[in-house]
């Protein structure tokens, strides 16, 4: 009966020993480099054992080491690339290269240094993509923001072509201005006027204060962070045109002569004598009609898109023609502008990133937003009783005193005299006379851009036997096995 259970307690015992020798044994650890697709190491990549918490993530230099039961699914994770598996079967050195992925990366917004996944930061941060910004008639960068961003005002002053909407992103500040601080591709600039909408990928906006820890005190009044587009595929040319028609959606009601005449004889100011000396109770002029009319506006853009792994490449070119609505030529803007942005991967170590943006602008504009001689506010103050022009044989007494004076009268195109307001003697003169005395002209040659070297000393590393690298398509194929 003793040596039964000595036997049963031996034999128990081998089994153990055996059973804890596989389980030594059938331990893989897997160790190597992970980098994008330019080659450069990946900091805080996951490295996880599919099912378990067993992880870990990879290091300044993007090298990683794991260790795992043998037939495991060791998984790579990173955000804005596609994830990668390998099967651990031996112990072995895996590289492994990560994909981007653009559907992933749509879902990441640009923080500042890095990025964060969208859903983690929708209430501090808004986004504008490409699509977003494409199909709209719009002409300035700040102008694809309206509508789209939570908590984000944008203010349009003025109907002028050409004319920046303002922004502001977390209100009226109180150091003198409430403008963002505008970020292009990683450099600060102070206007981004000079853009075409056509060339940006994305637009962030970060709205609370943390923004300040990155960009200091500028970043007070909220960041507006712009990334343009890079070069991707073989190759290819596109062409865009945007045809626009334009035209005033509400105009301001105003009294007729009827009503006019009516309020001034009421408060005294004039007597029904004087409107019929200088009324022909006929004219009921509508200034507003004849100072607006609609309006086209042409938008070419022409680009092209290439890259690889080695390098990419995007130029566009854009031509912007906007003739306001002011009637006649008197408000128009043109516009010139070129982008080119590439990146060059001469070695391993060694890469050339460059970002330039070049306008030519051009603009005319009638005089708005003044008390005085302001065309905008004559077309709602000038009386109806005044007709828009008179022909030289039928001008009034006190035009022709002027005339007999020595005063010179301003003419239309077809000779006739511009109508002269009797009772209406201020500085808001007849629309179209504003237009033509004064107007202001203004063009402009901007340059803004970047180019930098980059040097990454330790890119190169040394080579590894082929069976130690595994593609991020294929996985170790080789056999656990056990001695016993």
């Amino acid at each position: 009966m003793r040596k039964s259970l000595i036997k049963r307690l031996t034999l128990a015992c081998l089994t153990l020993l055996m059973g804890w020798s596989l389980s030594a044994q059938s331990q893989v650890t897997l160790s190597g480099t992970v980098v994008d697709d330019y080659d450069e190491p990946l900091m805080g990549v996951g490295v996880i054992q599919q099912g378990t918490s067993n992880g870990v993530a990879t290091d300044l230099d993007g090298k990683y080491s794991i260790t795992v039961p043998a037939g495991a699914v060791v998984e790579f994770s990173y955000i804005g690339f596609k994830p990668q598996t390998v099967v651990a079967s031996q112990t072995a050195t895996v590289n492994i290269k990560m994909l981007p992925d653009t559907e992933l990366l749509e879902e990441t917004v640009v923080v500042g240094y890095g990025v964060q996944k969208k859903s983690d930061v929708t209430g501090a941060i808004s986004q504008v993509k490409q699509e977003d910004i494409m199909n709209r008639t719009i002409t300035t960068p700040e102008s694809a923001l309206q509508g789209k961003t939570a908590g984000v005002q944008v203010f349009s002053s003025s109907a002028r072509p050409g004319a920046a909407p303002s922004i502001q992103v977390r209100g009226i500040s109180s150091n003198g201005s409430s403008n963002p601080l505008y970020v292009v591709d990683g450099r600060r600039t102070s206007s981004i006027a000079g853009i075409d909408p056509n060339d940006i990928e994305s637009m962030e906006v970060l709205k609370d204060g943390a923004s300040a820890a990155i960009y200091g005190a500028e970043a007070g009044n909220g960041v507006i962070m712009i990334t343009t587009r890079r070069g991707a595929g073989d190759g290819k040319i596109s062409y865009s045109y945007q045809l626009t028609s334009q035209s005033l959606n509400h105009m301001p009601k105003v009294m007729n002569s009827e009503q006019y005449m009516q309020y001034f004889i009421e408060n005294g100011r004039y007597s029904l004598e004087d409107f019929y000396g200088n009324w022909d109770f006929k004219t009921n002029t509508d200034w507003l009609d004849y100072s607006y009319e609609n309006s086209l506006m042409h938008h070419h853009n022409l680009s092209f898109s290439a890259g690889n792994e080695k390098g990419n490449l995007y130029v566009s070119a854009t031509y912007l023609d906007n003739n306001g609505m002011f009637a006649g030529d008197a408000d128009v803007y043109k516009r010139i502008t070129t982008m080119v942005n590439g990146s060059w991967k001469f070695k391993p170590w060694l890469e050339v990133q460059t970002n330039n943006q070049v306008e030519y602008y051009q603009a005319r504009s009638v005089s708005e937003g003044s008390d005085y001689g302001s065309a905008v506010l004559s077309a709602l103050q000038l009386d109806p009783l005044t007709p828009p022009t008179y022909s030289p044989d039928n001008l009034p007494y006190f035009m022709q005193e002027y005339l007999a004076n020595g005063r010179k009268l301003m003419q239309d195109e077809n000779g006739d005299y511009y109508g002269i307001s009797y009772f209406n003697p201020s500085e808001n003169v007849n629309p179209r006379i504003m237009r033509d005395r004064g107007y202001s002209t203004s063009q402009g040659f901007n340059i803004n851009g970047s180019t930098a070297v980059n040097f990454m000393p330790g890119s190169t590393s040394p080579s590894l036997p082929a069976w130690a690298t595994a593609s991020p398509h294929t996985t170790p194929t080789a056999t656990p096995c056990a001695t016993m």
